[in-house]
């Protein structure tokens, strides 16, 4: 039973491969490097703009704001000894802990729509001979990673800087 849902499974994601491959393929004929960097930037692009498209960005940016003011507050009642003030801000705690609640919920859908493609499209690029045998010299070290990185280490080195760009361009939260 557990071996036929396999099965079924590798049928469905044989047939998206073979659609990425007819639609992206070509960039596997660059260095992989250049390949997994233009990766980075296709996933950044999508899961960028479906949080963009998806959260009331004014919204969630009303209740950061909102939190980080309440904490900051909160952190300065407490190193004063200002029982006034901190009982007046955990009166105000209980709608904090529903703002958080809606901001999570808020950063959630997105995340939970654009997870499947993505684990698709990662299962494609590690399936590429070019992104399985990349391996990255870095002129530095990093802590934990060292002074080389794959494909993997590549790409989340590369997402990280163009997804950071990327939401500062759109001026999210």
């Amino acid at each position: 039973m557990i071996l036929g849902i396999w099965d079924v499974l590798g049928e469905i994601a044989s047939y998206f491969y073979g659609f990425l491959d007819g639609g992206l393929g070509f960039i596997w004929d660059l260095p992989g490097i250049y390949a997994v960097f233009i990766v980075s930037i296709l996933v950044g692009v999508f899961s960028v703009g479906a949080q963009y498209f998806l959260v009331d960005q004014d919204k969630l940016k009303t209740i950061r704001k909102e939190m980080s003011d309440y904490q900051s507050r909160m952190l300065q009642a407490q190193k004063t000894g200002n029982k006034k003030e901190l009982r007046k801000l955990e009166a105000r705690g209980k709608k904090v802990k529903e703002q958080q609640a809606e901001m999570t919920g808020m950063t959630m859908k997105p995340m939970m729509i654009t997870l499947v493609p993505i684990m698709v499209f990662f299962g494609w690029v590690r399936s590429q001979p070019a992104a399985a045998s990349l391996v990255i010299d870095l002129p530095f070290t990093l802590p934990y990673f060292g002074s080389t990185l794959g494909w993997l280490g590549w790409y989340f080195l590369c997402s990280f800087f163009f997804s950071t760009a990327f939401r500062k361009v759109l001026d999210m939260a």
